[in-house]
């Protein structure tokens, strides 16, 4: 498939986990559809990114790569365990990780080697 198409879903499937974290965030009432879905969305997204460094003939990892793949791991295990388990400090945990979302943003724009 072309560079443009695994751009374009990893960017969709980065704002449906997005959506749906803050959903699962900020929804009293937990959903396991909304659930499925972000779960769903972070490995597509996943999927998406590898099909990216595929096209960009990345063969072996740069930093940048490792280090958004950590935090997408954090991200993929720790939004629904603190939306889940969390009350009183939610907005803590969530902008937390919304610095995470920013700080993967910043890797893949700038590919800082």
């Amino acid at each position: 498939m072309p560079y443009e198409i695994y751009k374009t879903a990893h960017i969709i499937f980065l704002l449906t986990f997005i959506a749906s974290t803050g959903i699962s965030f900020f929804v009293e009432t937990q959903n396991k559809q909304v659930r499925m879905i972000g779960m769903t969305s972070s490995f597509l997204m996943l999927v998406a990114g590898f099909g990216l460094l595929a096209r960009l003939g990345i063969k072996d990892w740069p930093l940048w790569v490792t280090i958004k793949l950590i935090i997408w791991l954090i991200l993929a295990i720790a939004s629904p365990i603190l939306a889940r388990k969390l009350r009183d400090n939610r907005i803590w945990a969530f902008r937390l990780l919304m610095l995470l979302f920013f700080t993967a943003v910043v890797l893949a724009i700038y590919k800082p080697t």
